[in-house]
């Protein structure tokens, strides 16, 4: 949640990256002693309805994308966006994204 590489912080510039109808709403998971920040941080990043799963306790990130899924919507196309992720070229991921999702869908079972 620091602002390593931009003026925001981390989590801002990962969050921003869902902006513009593209995606769903945001669920963020992450440790409980964090909720403050974190809802802060989405607020100024202008996603304060981003769902927020609160773990008591950090379990890496397998167990916080399958929390993620089991509150996701039953067809959804989940994209795990680890927020220490430097991305420059946001346009190039939404691209990127884009040309994913017909593959994603072809081997849905």
């Amino acid at each position: 949640m620091l602002p390593l590489v931009h003026e925001e912080a981390m989590l801002q510039m990962t969050a921003r990256r869902t902006a513009g109808g593209r995606f769903a709403t945001p669920i963020v998971v992450a440790n409980a002693t964090d909720a403050d920040e974190i809802d802060a941080h989405l607020g100024e990043a202008y996603l304060p309805d981003a769902l927020v799963i609160l773990e008591p306790e950090a379990r890496n990130t397998a167990p916080a994308i399958a929390l993620a899924a089991v509150e996701a919507e039953l067809d959804a196309i989940l994209l795990a966006m680890p927020n220490d992720h430097v991305i420059s070229d946001v346009a190039a991921f939404h691209a990127a994204v884009e040309r994913s999702a017909p593959l994603i869908e072809a081997v849905r079972l």
